[in-house]
């Protein structure tokens, strides 16, 4: 949080420079610093210096946004894939067959055994979700039964039920 300030008190100007070198130690190479006239910014302390231990100096590197991002990217791909193998078969390797399931093994042991990550295993599901209705659909959709279509639905409201169950349960072990 920024505060902008009319005056600043001498004993506040004195320990700008301080905590300037401790939030960024390039910010001050040379010289001295000095507010000037124009603009005075002060940044809001930390309470604690356990709350400023605590904190990461590069914030963003901390976070878990580039992982989950090349996993979103990858599961997207590999769903994507593997219903162009379901739909278009014929036109197919078959890789797919065998790099989807073990995808999902992966995702599996890695984010639900190693570390926990809700948003990955919710994507795993997602997945799921997505690619057992297409299968159906494919399979079911040779006759023109209305039934087959009400059991697609059926199947697709019973598996985000029991995603939604089990992601439930697995953040109240964490």
């Amino acid at each position: 949080m920024r505060h902008t300030l009319e005056a600043l008190r001498p004993a506040t100007q004195a320990g700008l420079p301080k905590l300037a070198r401790e939030v960024n130690p390039l910010a001050l190479r040379r010289g001295s610093w000095r507010p000037t006239a124009k603009r005075r910014v002060v940044r809001a302390r930390p309470s604690t210096m356990s709350d400023r231990q605590s904190a990461p100096r590069i914030s963003w590197l901390a976070e878990r946004w580039a992982p989950r991002l090349l996993v979103i990217a990858s599961g997207a791909t590999i769903t994507l894939l593997m219903i162009q193998c379901i739909v278009d078969w014929q036109r197919q390797s078959g890789i797919v067959l065998l790099a989807y399931p073990a995808s999902l093994g992966i995702a599996y042991v890695v984010y639900r055994l190693r570390m926990c990550d809700l948003l990955v295993l919710a994507g795993a599901c997602l997945s799921l979700i997505i690619v057992v209705p297409t299968y159906l659909a494919k399979t079911l959709a040779k006759g023109d039964a209305p039934g087959g279509l009400l059991f697609i639905a059926i199947v697709v409201i019973a598996m985000a039920g029991a995603s939604g169950w089990w992601l439930k349960h697995v953040a109240r072990e964490t």
